[in-house]
């Protein structure tokens, strides 16, 4: 693909990934459906990262890109120092709990929707790799997890989606369709691996993690499985592996 043999150039003529997307490596651009590299700065980084992203997660041809997860990482790293700038005040608050979702002005890398490229390698049914891939966000690599255990054609749908909400949404009716059955403890495991890929190859984030230590972490929803749920009395299971993983992240 042009996109994909754009994005290998540009890399190969890059000293690392430390360049990639930089004033020093230049830009990615897209001009009468050819892709080149640019030296003129993007007006707005949030719309070239993002339309970046999507690129990649809809068009990207692994078999020529070498390093995927190290890849992931350093876009990962660009894309996050330039789109999100969190509070310092907020990060110092002392106040012993910290409430999130996709909106937390601070706090919104740590839910599921917060954009940020994961690298799967996934071996299907029959050597099937058609899901081994980026993803956008956590939310839709396990939403495509869980639809590839009830119909492999609607999981590589679901698996090139850069929009979690209506991702979510079409896995509900598969799900209710399909009869998913999938234990609470089945859930929890693959939100705890993917959870582990997504501050892995963010090291930004982590980071970011790490300075929470001593603070509990609860997901501000309605879900009563994954967050506080609406009465508030919810299982916070997300909350809990996020601050699991930030023990294990810190030693």
């Amino acid at each position: 693909m042009a996109f994909t043999r754009t994005l290998i150039e540009f890399f190969n003529h890059s000293d690392s990934y430390n360049t990639l997307f930089t004033p020093t490596g230049g830009y990615l651009t897209c001009e009468g459906g050819k892709w080149a590299v640019s030296r003129k700065k993007p007006s707005d980084f949030a719309s070239y990262y993002s339309e970046l992203a999507k690129r990649i997660v809809e068009e990207i041809d692994l078999s020529e890109l070498p390093q995927p997860e190290e890849f992931a990482l350093r876009f990962n790293s660009e894309w996050t120092k330039k789109c999100f700038s969190p509070s310092r005040d907020a990060l110092s608050d002392p106040e012993d709990a910290i409430l999130f979702n996709s909106k937390s002005a601070t706090f919104r890398y740590l839910s599921n929707f917060f954009p940020t490229l994961i690298f799967l390698k996934v071996s299907g049914q029959k050597g099937d790799t058609a899901l081994s891939k980026f993803y956008f966000c956590l939310e839709t690599a396990y939403i495509t997890a869980r639809a590839a255990a009830l119909e492999l054609n609607r999981a590589k749908e679901l698996s090139r989606s850069t929009e979690p909400v209506k991702a979510k949404a079409a896995m509900q009716a598969l799900a209710d369709e399909k009869t998913e059955r999938i234990t609470d403890g089945q859930k929890v495991q693959l939100m705890q691996k993917l959870l582990h890929k997504k501050f892995d190859q963010n090291p930004l984030i982590n980071g970011l993690l790490l300075q929470t230590e001593g603070r509990g972490l609860i997901e501000n929803t309605s879900s009563h499985f994954w967050g506080r749920g609406a009465d508030g009395e919810g299982e916070n299971h997300l909350g809990r592996l996020l601050m699991e993983l930030r023990v294990s992240n810190n030693r």
